[in-house]
């Protein structure tokens, strides 16, 4: 695997590669616990950026997996560089007009950085706080290029032959499922609309609400139930 991710890769893919896995075996050697094999695959899968990170994801829920791999895996998380807080500010003229129109007062401080996307504290002019989320630019073309790479790896004959051969089975629709996780990751406006339906679904007033609801129809059931008695 390791031998067809560098055949595989361009300059630029291989540059970020060995950088990222130089900066990341210095941190773990330092550390008191060192580097054993699990470890050693968590930091490979995390140089490889987003589609390490979504097979580290998705890797630490295989049974055939053994534990203290998958609890090595289930530390990996998605980190990048934040966003300059301009980007905030383009997003929210080119909705409005301009920032000033806009229903924000000021941008606060960044609350997370990801590979997809960047949330950021915000304040509105009523004075409320809000969390903004913020795709990255390109992102899209990144992804498109990120998945074509992981499917021409997991592609590749000589990657499934040696795996084959050491009796290593790779789960079955790993790159489809991959690939659904990193879209949902990217569907914003999904994301809105689960939060909101959450939020009606365990506010007091959605559920009294539904209390009255079911009330009202068991009320009109017996009542034609009865009616259907007397007859």
């Amino acid at each position: 695997v390791y031998d067809a991710i560098f055949r595989r890769s361009d300059v630029n893919r291989k540059y970020a590669i060995v950088a990222a896995l130089l900066k990341n075996f210095s941190r773990e050697k330092s550390s008191p616990e060192g580097i054993n094999e699990a470890r050693a695959i968590r930091i490979f899968l995390g140089s490889l950026g987003l589609i390490g990170v979504k097979m580290a994801q998705f890797l630490s829920t295989y049974e055939a997996i053994p534990e203290d791999i998958k609890n090595e895996l289930k530390l990996l998380k998605d980190r990048a560089p934040q966003l300059s807080k301009d980007v905030v500010f383009d997003m929210i003229a080119k909705i409005y007009g301009s920032f000033g129109d806009g229903p924000v007062s000021e941008v606060l401080e960044c609350i997370g950085s990801a590979s997809i996307k960047v949330v950021y504290l915000a304040r509105l002019k009523d004075g409320r706080e809000i969390v903004i989320k913020i795709k990255r630019p390109e992102v899209e073309k990144k992804v498109e290029e990120d998945l074509a790479f992981l499917h021409d790896i997991l592609s590749d004959q000589v990657v499934q032959d040696e795996l084959r051969n050491n009796d290593v089975e790779i789960p079955q629709q790993l790159g489809n499922r991959i690939a659904e996780m990193i879209l949902e990751e990217m569907n914003l406006r999904g994301e809105v609309e689960n939060q909101a339906k959450l939020r009606e679904g365990i506010s007091p007033a959605a559920s009294f609400r539904k209390r009255l609801a079911n009330r009202i129809f068991n009320y009109f059931i017996s009542k034609i139930f009865k009616t259907s008695q007397r007859k």
